[in-house]
């Protein structure tokens, strides 16, 4: 498992409840396993229910930034996250926060493979990634800091065209990722 940008390769299905409380339910498909987590907190995040996910399933407790320069290489093979919050489809929206793009992130998960590959080898390497599910949590930075409060993007587009573009971005970007 791992995490990148404001991307989080888990096998969780949120469902917002009412008021602050959120629901997951993962399961491992084959496995024939199902877990249930509540998250009971206002600043529940998809973050931290991905950690408490990982908790959960027995992989680790929390899951270590790839940038983290204590990450050790037996880190590598149970996740790492290459999240940096404030991300988004939109190219502009990480230049006007000041972190790392989607692109950058791909581009260090790339770099994450090939480290991965030197610590368990090819093989084993492409079992874990084929055995990954990736969900790709982005966007909402796009519509709320780059359109509206910058108005950077509502210049040029309404909310239902901007919308559109978003959509192709983030299609791309999946296109980008598949493995």
């Amino acid at each position: 498992m791992g995490t990148l940008g404001n991307l989080c390769p888990s096998s969780c299905q949120c469902n917002p409840e009412l008021g602050p409380h959120r629901q997951i339910k993962a399961s491992l498909e084959g496995s024939h396993r199902e877990f249930e987590f509540k998250i009971i907190s206002k600043n529940s995040n998809l973050l931290s229910i991905f950690h408490e996910a990982t908790e959960e399933l027995g992989i680790k407790e929390l899951v270590p930034a790839y940038l983290d320069p204590a990450l050790k290489s037996t880190d590598l093979p149970t996740g790492v996250s290459f999240a940096s919050g404030g991300s988004g489809y939109d190219p502009l929206t990480p230049q006007i926060v000041s972190v790392l793009s989607l692109t950058d992130q791909l581009r260090l998960f790339k770099e994450y493979i090939e480290k991965l590959k030197g610590v368990v080898g090819e093989e084993r390497t492409n079992f874990i990634l084929a055995n990954s599910i990736f969900l790709v949590v982005s966007g909402s930075d796009d519509i709320a800091n780059t359109y509206f409060l910058t108005h950077v993007r509502e210049l040029h587009y309404d909310v239902p065209s901007y919308t559109n573009l978003m959509v192709n971005w983030a299609s791309t970007f999946l296109q980008v990722l598949k493995l």
